[in-house]
């Protein structure tokens, strides 16, 4: 290839990052500007964290969190299943942030994050929010495109195709119109496994894990691969990160906050939810064969076989990774389809999956794109995950199609899982 032609192709990913970013700021943008003008502004999952930064602000530790109304059933975040503590409803009061409104239940530490919204009027933090989370969006597109050309090396044309399908994707609108954490987790588990997946074995490997795992448990799970790959120092500031943000949070805000995460709050969030945008395979076996009683509990057989599921599924993951050698994990494609297998499972399995949880695996679908150049077969699974999750059906008003074709993401997500745990079991040669 010539260097004129080489240099064109280059700028071609550039170009479509421009685009892309564009796309996004001036989408999401402009429905907000709508929303604005009309006095329409749904706020979604933002207002738990402004209240999260105004608690910090004022020291109203004891009041972060809500108190559960039926704590063995539901999930205090929603309004309907918890009550407001009174510091917190007069926070709320005075900032106009509306008291039915989601409630926070994240980890302490993770509200300190938060301090800086507080500084803003609510509104104008709602917008600042929903534009760093399409920042993140974006983020998300360009490290995909970096797993792509990590795993084949070449073909800068197809890594700005995949920068572009994910900015304009109905997904990455809607990761940031949620306004949920999920899109940030998703630009930290992708350079989190790229850090891995480079072999880069340091503080800049960790400072990912370490920010998600103060946020959400799930960042944990891609410890197994530290420990093959012999990540060791990425292991070790991993820890010490985390100990030095658990030890300040404990300083500035005392064992209180703790103590009702701990007692009242975490346990909840082993509870399942029936809403038909709760992708997670629990909530699917629900739908379709019934609940025991008045709560979300499948009948003891099905639960049995449930539990069973995702054990034997995660021994068979942990298996081959325990089981290869030291060489296998040299190659970056193995790593990911690893990584994608863990992530995967850890989601898929868990009470609640929503739709933009998929911001979990887009930054893989750069490995997919690889995957699907190396055979008709590959190429069939990975295309078709890749597109049963690019338009989330269930965001449609007034649609409702039958199971288990409307839990696409669902099935989305078990494509690469079930890919990725065979990718790994046959893994490309050396």
């Amino acid at each position: 290839m010539s260097e004129t032609s080489l240099e064109s192709s280059s700028r071609f990913p550039r170009l479509c990052a421009i685009i892309g970013l564009l796309f996004l700021l001036l989408s999401v943008n402009g429905k907000l500007f709508l929303d604005h003008r009309n006095n329409a502004v749904n706020p979604q999952d933002f207002p738990q964290y402004y209240m999260a930064g105004q608690i910090v602000a004022h020291g109203e530790w004891d009041s972060l969190y809500p108190i559960p109304i039926a704590p063995e059933t539901a999930n205090p975040g929603d309004q309907k299943h918890s009550r407001l503590r009174e510091g917190y409803a007069k926070l709320a009061r005075r900032y106009g942030v509306s008291e039915e409104s989601v409630r926070f239940i994240s980890p302490p530490p993770f509200a300190l994050l938060m301090y800086p919204l507080s500084w803003m009027p609510y509104r104008t933090a709602h917008v600042v929010w929903v534009n760093g989370l399409i920042l993140c969006a974006w983020g998300i597109s360009l490290l995909a495109a970096r797993m792509y050309k990590l795993c084949s090396g070449t073909s800068p044309l197809l890594a700005g195709a995949l920068i572009l399908m994910i900015c304009i994707s109905p997904q990455a609108f809607r990761w940031a119109r949620v306004a949920n954490l999920s899109v940030v987790m998703g630009l930290l588990i992708g350079w989190a496994v790229l850090e891995l997946a480079q072999r880069r074995d340091g503080a800049r490997g960790a400072i990912p894990i370490a920010l998600g795992t103060i946020s959400k448990y799930i960042m944990l799970v891609f410890m197994p691969l530290h420990l093959v790959a012999r990540q060791w120092r990425t292991i070790l500031w991993t820890g010490v990160l985390c100990i030095a943000m658990l030890g300040m949070s404990l300083l500035i805000m005392g064992r209180g906050p703790f103590e009702i995460f701990f007692r009242e709050i975490s346990p909840t969030f082993a509870h399942t939810t029936l809403p038909e945008r709760n992708n997670a395979l629990h909530a699917f076996m629900l739908r379709t064969l019934g609940t025991q009683a008045d709560r979300p509990l499948l009948n003891a057989p099905w639960e049995m076989i449930f539990r069973t599921m995702r054990i034997v599924v995660l021994l068979i993951i942990l298996a081959v990774i325990f089981t290869r050698k030291r060489s296998h994990w040299k190659d970056p494609p193995n790593l990911l389809s690893a990584a994608l297998a863990l992530i995967t499972w850890v989601t898929i399995f868990s009470p609640i999956f929503w739709e933009h949880y998929h911001a979990y695996f887009a930054p893989f679908w750069g490995y997919l794109l690889y995957e699907a150049s190396r055979s008709r077969a590959r190429a069939v699974v990975c295309w078709s995950a890749i597109a049963l999750a690019w338009f989330p059906i269930q965001l449609i008003p007034g649609v409702r199609i039958p199971e288990p074709l409307h839990s696409h993401l669902l099935v989305s997500a078990l494509l690469m899982m079930g890919f990725a745990i065979c990718a790994t079991l046959r893994p490309r040669a050396l």
